[in-house]
């Protein structure tokens, strides 16, 4: 895992090798571990059964121009035109632990 400081966020963020998941109406949500640095500075580990133990939860993927590997000057012109809405480029995903998706 690498973690690095991000020129668009003064907080430091962990990545880690992408990995693709398929998921249908009718399956449950794949438990997986995320991990965050706490306001400690130190990182912090959590599932997302635990995150999501009798809960809805919204789950969000990060589109290319947003991602690292995007130009400096489009990601910041995205940001500036976003505003304080959320981009429709985004994609939501509503999932209950306790249930399957639908």
């Amino acid at each position: 895992m690498h973690t690095h400081r991000s020129s668009l966020f003064p907080r430091l963020f962990a990545s880690a090798p992408a990995i693709t998941t398929t998921i249908s109406v009718g399956d449950n949500f794949p438990d997986a571990n995320l991990s965050y640095f706490g306001s400690d500075g130190e990182l912090q580990t959590v599932t997302i059964s635990d995150l999501t133990k009798s809960k809805k939860a919204i789950f969000f993927t990060i589109p290319g121009p947003l991602s690292r590997r995007a130009r400096r000057s489009t990601s910041l012109d995205l940001w500036k035109r976003m505003g304080s809405c959320m981009p429709k480029a985004w994609t939501l995903l509503l999932a209950s632990r306790s249930t399957t998706l639908s």
